[in-house]
């Protein structure tokens, strides 16, 4: 797996959409990650707060991500 596309479903925007590229690094250096993300406020108040309303956004974008690795990381080793 080296992309992962996510649309948002419900949440604090209008619109939400990223991409997120895995690509190996200098050898030893792990996994490289590029994030790219396009995001459109619901309300003017989230247009007011801007970067710190788009961290958030991102932040639990990732922690969901995060979540998710890990349990098909889990879901991969009871396989094995």
């Amino acid at each position: 797996m080296a992309r992962i596309v996510a649309k948002n479903l419900s949440g604090t925007v209008k619109r939400m959409e990223s991409e997120t590229k895995l690509t190996q690094a200098d050898i030893g250096q792990g996994v490289k990650l590029s994030y790219r993300a396009e995001i459109v406020p619901d309300s003017v108040l989230a247009r007011i707060l801007g970067a710190s309303f788009v961290r958030h956004e991102v932040e639990e974008q990732f922690q969901s991500m995060v979540a998710e690795m890990k349990v098909r990381e889990g879901k991969m080793s009871a396989n094995h």
